[in-house]
């Protein structure tokens, strides 16, 4: 049976590309597009070019201690924003790394492909004339006051990205961050207010181009709050810590294999859903994580069918502030950071870097608003004697595990992270 219940706020994002001008010995390590249809080839081979880029990121970030959260959606588009800007061997090295080179994807038309896959994210179905889940991308460039950008760049961002351009003196250092913290205030609706740290923003300051993402959906399936009740969430074999935990028993997709288990919780209208994947040993997430590929998480995810299974699963929240500099430069695009880029094709007028890429994300899950949901045992019948009731799938998540939130219709990967400890 389906249930509707109130919103739940799953995942907030803004990603900034932030450009410098090259000195001497100065070097430093949206609402969607109204285009046409892009052949779905085009949005498939971005899909695959992301969900290589997400696992690449999260594996590097998962070196890290602690719990983690970041969208490769945001930081995918903002990213190749910026691509639509470089030049020479800065571009070459930036579509490796975002995987943009690949075979199946022809150059010219990849932004309108970026455009198309906007336009299916931002596009939710309706139920009951309402749409179906929250989800709104906005992309912003602020300029230095005067400054001369290539008509292409800016022609290029306006059509597939709906880019919005203001003029901005950097030179009043505190006074542009705080403009450019504000908007992203306004578009993640206050979740992130201090998105460019103090001392990100100078008199070098060129440009700075965001993406933001904000996410706000119902679950399908309600957990009863009732249910809710505090019990162990094991950090390792020998140590844990109380957490509340969430429990409910529903026909979900699940698959499972030797090592790991998995669970789809859908949002309200399924074209959205959390996917968890949870180690058998409590101690497993570094194998998975190191086991983790698009083959093997694809074929996981294809083994998805609906079963009867039992939840438990911790009410978190998790936030992250990134500073993804370093991160992109050793995953191979080390040249956008120095005074060997080149962004000739946003400006000819100065000789432009990244003088760093920022991060944030917020997402939390909970029960709220819920109420008791039912799942009804299928009997099976052999013989003409009746069977007892299925058994359902015990999906116990006490202890450290993946979790990810896509949009089905594309299989794009919004959201990634784990929770190591429930905050």
């Amino acid at each position: 049976m389906r249930h509707l219940l109130a919103d739940i706020v799953a995942g907030i994002v803004v990603c900034v590309a932030l450009f410098g001008v090259d000195l001497p010995c100065s070097a430093q390590p949206a609402s969607a597009p109204a285009t046409a249809p892009a052949p779905k080839a085009d949005m498939d081979a971005v899909v695959a070019a992301q969900r290589q880029f997400a696992l690449e990121l999260y594996a590097r970030l998962a070196g890290e201690k602690g719990n983690v959260c970041f969208s490769p959606g945001s930081i995918h588009t903002a990213l190749t924003m910026t691509y639509a800007g470089a030049a020479g061997r800065t571009a070459v090295e930036v579509a490796k790394t975002l995987h943009l080179d690949d075979t199946r994807l022809d150059p010219s038309k990849l932004h309108e492909a970026m455009a198309g896959l906007l336009q299916e994210w931002l596009s939710p179905e309706e139920i009951d004339d309402q749409p179906a889940y929250e989800l709104s991308m906005a992309n912003g460039i602020w300029l230095l006051q005067g400054l001369k950008i290539e008509n292409p760049f800016r022609q290029l961002l306006e059509k597939n990205y709906r880019g919005q351009l203001s003029q901005v003196d950097f030179s009043q250092s505190e006074p542009a961050r705080k403009a450019i913290n504000d908007w992203a205030a306004g578009q993640t609706k206050g979740r992130i207010r201090e998105l460019l740290p103090p001392g990100s923003i100078n008199s070098l300051s060129r440009m700075v181009l965001a993406d933001a993402i904000y996410f706000k959906a119902a679950w399908e399936e309600k957990f009863n709050k009732r249910s809710t009740g505090n019990r162990k969430f094991r950090l390792a074999a020998d140590k844990g810590l109380d957490a509340p935990m969430m429990y409910q028993e529903s026909h979900l997709a699940y698959a499972e294999t030797k090592d790991v288990q998995a669970v789809e919780l859908a949002y309200r209208g399924d074209e959205l859903a959390m996917v968890i994947l949870l180690p058998r040993k409590v101690e497993g997430l570094g194998e998975l994580e190191k086991a983790l590929s698009p083959q093997k998480l694809g074929e996981l995810l294809k083994e998805l069918k609906e079963e009867l299974v039992q939840v438990t699963l911790p009410r978190f929240t998790i936030t992250s502030a990134l500073n993804l500099s370093v991160t992109l430069s050793q995953l191979g695009m080390p040249d956008a950071f120095t005074d060997k880029a080149d962004f000739s094709k946003i400006t000819s007028a100065e000789k432009l870097f990244l003088s760093g890429v920022y991060h944030q994300a917020f997402v939390t899950v909970d029960e709220d608003g819920t109420e008791a949901a039912g799942a009804t045992a299928v009997a099976a019948a052999a013989e003409d004697v009746p069977a007892g009731p299925k058994r359902p799938f015990i999906f116990l998540a006490d202890h450290p595990f993946i979790f990810l939130i896509r949009h089905n219709p594309t299989d794009s990967i919004l959201f990634m992270g784990r929770l190591a400890e429930p905050k």
